[in-house]
């Protein structure tokens, strides 16, 4: 068994520093988490957005 394949210690190169290094398999749902988050509040900003210019128009 090759030492770089050892399930007891982590891998040197992790894709993600600031999350522990839980497999491989669980960065795509932290991708899609975070797209997801920034697009549920960037669609929330723009209908408040275009809510207050219809109700009060300033000009």
């Amino acid at each position: 068994m090759p030492p770089t394949v050892d399930p007891t210690q982590p891998p040197t190169v992790s894709p993600s520093p600031t999350l522990p290094v839980t497999g491989e398999n669980t960065t795509p749902l932290w991708w899609l988490f975070g797209i997801g988050t920034a697009m549920v509040a960037i669609g929330g900003t723009v209908s408040l957005i275009l809510r207050r210019s219809r109700t009060s128009p300033v000009a």
